[in-house]
């Protein structure tokens, strides 16, 4: 599509239509209070782990990772979001590179 055509007025209705959508995805992420409250890759954003959160919240994997790098790198579901590799965190996964954006 040759957005050039368009007027101004309409890729500005075009652009809000889209807001809209990516505000109610948003919006659906439904947090698991059981559950541990870490963000995983696989679902990233709005995907939970879904092992039991029994210890302070985060299941074992992600505690035991919260311990050695002082968080988790892809943030708990009920925060912020990275943008990129290393922004919460040292740990950055291996192929990756500190400071590329997350590609999902």
């Amino acid at each position: 599509m040759d957005l050039s055509k368009l007027s101004k007025e309409t890729l500005i209705s075009i652009i809000n239509d889209q807001k809209i959508l990516l505000d109610q995805y948003e919006k659906k992420t439904i947090i698991k209070t059981d559950k541990c409250k870490c963000r995983i890759w696989s679902g990233f954003p709005h995907k939970q782990c879904s092992r039991k959160g029994s210890i302070n919240g985060y299941c074992k994997i992600h505690n035991d990772h919260r311990d050695k790098w002082g968080k988790w790198h892809l943030g708990e579901i009920d925060g912020p979001k990275p943008t990129y590799w290393g922004e919460f965190c040292d740990y950055v996964p291996c192929g990756e590179k500190r400071g590329n954006l997350l590609r999902c």
